[in-house]
């Protein structure tokens, strides 16, 4: 069988965080733990993990720090912009760390946001939990660096903002690299950035549509409700998916066997070449709903299994074997 390979999946083993680190998402941009493990389980090998975010919820951070750390292959992080507060935690994970020449990272102590009426017991309850969170971050940052705890808290509570070279110095990062480039080689590829997979070659152009003057977006709009319509652009591999759906579906009849074959196939990602040979089969039998079901059932195993791809060791007339294939089916039909 001849399995048809889903564009979306094809990810070069890059994971960008470019948002906030949050619990709960509410924007686009944003990135929880939970999407972060779920883009960390689609990749095999080595990683690269870009990070550009101003920081967010800690607890967050270090569920995705922790992810990463048990990654089985080498994890790079790479520092593109900033990487401050939370996002610093998730860096500190990486075998790897490198950091852009013109990038920053900024370190401070945890806070809490607070929005209701609070006593002493209360507020000191808040106070202990969050010396625990300074404890878990410094622990971090030892760990990494192997700076006393003493001088990174005094760091903290500097706010401290470390430039790529001072933050190399300290430990933080292991390389100073280039400056980011904005072009992005090798078009065939895919990446993934706060869990949606994108073109590499997509990724300046959708740079240069955030260039997009607030005039000519009006223009645009005006163009629309004139009627002016926006060519689609298709990726091929888009095009030929669709292209086999449409080809499944011209051979419907009003045979319900034959149609429920189809909704196989097409569901399965088969061919009409693949398919073709059942489709004959039942096309001039009379059959019942019961029987239709047991027929569609086998060949849905067969596509699944693989065994339509499966030859023997002598090699097969492909016209015996799908005439062999439509009796059998013929004879099963007529049989039930």
């Amino acid at each position: 069988m001849i399995k048809i390979k889903k564009f979306w999946n094809k990810i070069n083993n890059e994971i960008f965080i470019y948002g906030d680190i949050v619990g709960e998402k509410f924007f686009e941009n944003e990135v929880t733990a939970k999407e972060f493990a779920d883009d960390l389980k689609t990749i095999k090998g080595p990683l690269t993990i870009h990070i550009n975010s101003n920081g967010g919820d800690c607890f967050t951070a270090l569920a995705i720090s922790n992810l990463i750390k048990n990654h089985k292959n080498l994890v790079t992080i790479s520092i593109d912009g900033i990487c401050a507060s939370a996002a610093t935690l998730i860096s500190c994970a990486g075998h790897k760390v490198e950091m852009a020449e013109n990038a920053l990272m900024m370190i401070h102590l945890p806070s809490v946001f607070l929005y209701d009426f609070y006593d002493a017991i209360q507020l000191a309850k808040i106070e202990s939990s969050l010396n625990k969170v300074r404890d878990s971050i410094l622990a971090t940052y030892a760990a990494r660096t192997g700076l006393n705890v003493k001088d990174l808290f005094a760091m903290l509570s500097e706010e401290t903002w470390l430039t790529a070279q001072e933050a190399k110095e300290l430990n933080f990062v292991d390389e100073v690299t280039g400056a980011v480039e904005t072009e992005i080689d090798d078009a065939e590829k895919l990446f993934i950035i706060n869990s949606v997979a994108l073109k590499k070659n997509y990724y300046p152009k959708a740079k240069e549509k955030l260039k997009m003057t607030k005039a000519n977006l009006l223009d645009k709009i005006k163009n629309l409700l004139k009627g002016d319509k926006v060519p689609e652009k298709i990726s091929p591999l888009v095009a030929q998916e669709r292209e086999r759906i449409e080809n499944l579906q011209k051979l419907k009849t009003e045979n319900a066997a034959v149609n429920a074959i189809l909704d196989v196939a097409i569901s399965e990602g088969a061919s009409v070449e693949e398919v073709q040979k059942y489709v004959d089969a039942v096309n001039n039998v009379e059959i019942s709903d019961s029987i239709a079901d047991k027929i569609v059932a086998l060949i849905e195993d067969n596509l699944k299994s693989g065994a339509e791809g499966v030859g023997g060791s002598v090699e097969k007339n492909p016209a015996e074997d799908a005439k062999a294939q439509a009796d059998l089916i013929a004879k099963f039909a007529n049989a039930n």
